[in-house]
């Protein structure tokens, strides 16, 4: 572990982890996190040198594009963020966003979904859906779309994916997930094992925050627990996680359903480093190798796949599988 992980690791667990645990999670408390987040991304998140950064409000769909100097048109990838179903914006997430499109050479449009306690489950996977639909729309000719996800935004994507699969429709070329909490029933044994070593995520806690974000919704359901749906059929994941982290088994159990399912999977998991240091990555060399191991899978697969018979169509006029159209109002199991 680097000594940028070290110091950032016992400022986390200091400012942030025992903080959370003094006060606790409520509906005040997380629009108060979410103008600490603000401010934060003003610091410590900006976007790497040369990025340019392009917002969309297109109907339903919120987010924005996000191209490093390098980046290539046929080359998408679709990033859910994370933040607990709570807070979070793709603001945020600029640094990391930034450098995994420099890295994978592609254009990321990162959704920005509407957050809970005010719109609980499952306005976020509607919202996240919608934006798949918009980013198929407009997607160029001979490109192709991978996904990536961190925590939250991770298991969000994966619900995307079984969705998709449900539909019928083409799937991404990959999946690229970082710390993805999939499992709502908090049955991972690292809830429990890993409570005093995780230094940024208050485990303790994370039964409210499901409250709030569920609301009463069935915790064991596949779109808010997608790590047991069926897997099989899925495109390549590559899974990065910290071992002490409380939501580790999320990635373990994930990485070894989907073996056993038969998809190609890489799992690595970073010794001590704090839930989703790629958040981090501008202090943490550890989260730019992290995140630049991920853009260099994504380009491999990209590489190996023919590009989309359906880029370019019109929308309007192309139904297949029911796959491009839907609007805000799709019911719950459809994309």
């Amino acid at each position: 572990m680097s000594w940028q992980a070290k110091v950032v690791n016992r400022l986390l667990r200091k400012f942030v982890k025992q903080r959370h645990q003094r006060l606790g999670v409520s509906h005040d408390r997380v629009l108060a996190s979410r103008q600490r987040g603000a401010w934060c991304a003003r610091w410590i998140i900006k976007p790497l040198r040369g990025t340019r950064i392009e917002a969309v409000e297109s109907g339903p769909v919120r987010g924005e594009w996000v191209r490093a100097p390098a980046a290539r048109e046929n080359r998408i990838i679709y990033f859910v963020h994370g933040g607990a179903f709570l807070i979070g914006r793709p603001a945020t997430y600029r640094y990391l966003v930034s450098r995994l499109s420099a890295e994978a050479e592609a254009c990321v449009f990162s959704v920005d979904y509407r957050l809970a306690p005010e719109h609980p489950f499952p306005a976020a996977l509607n919202d996240v859906c919608d934006g798949w639909r918009w980013l198929k729309r407009r997607l160029p000719r001979g490109g192709r779309i991978a996904l990536a996800g961190d925590s939250a935004g991770g298991g969000l994507a994966l619900s995307l994916l079984l969705d998709l699969k449900q539909r019928d429709c083409r799937l991404p070329v990959a999946f690229a997930a970082m710390s993805p909490w999939v499992d709502l029933t908090l049955s991972g044994t690292s809830v429990s094992e890993n409570l005093e070593r995780d230094s940024y995520l208050a485990g303790e806690l994370l039964p409210k925050v499901v409250d709030l974000y569920l609301q009463g919704a069935d915790p064991s359901s596949l779109r808010a627990s997608p790590l047991f749906g069926d897997l099989a059929g899925l495109p390549s994941m590559a899974i990065h996680a910290s071992d002490t982290e409380v939501l580790r088994d999320d990635s373990l159990r994930l990485a070894q359903r989907a073996r056993d399912q038969g998809v190609d999977v890489s799992l690595k998991l970073w010794p001590e480093l704090p839930h989703g240091f790629q958040l981090f990555a501008r202090l943490v060399p550890e989260g730019r190798a992290a995140l630049s191991e991920l853009g260099a899978f994504l380009k491999r697969h990209w590489r190996d796949e023919p590009p989309d018979a359906d880029a370019g169509r019109n929308p309007n006029t192309d139904t297949r599988n029911g796959c491009e159209r839907g609007n805000s109002g799709t019911p719950p199991g459809s994309v």
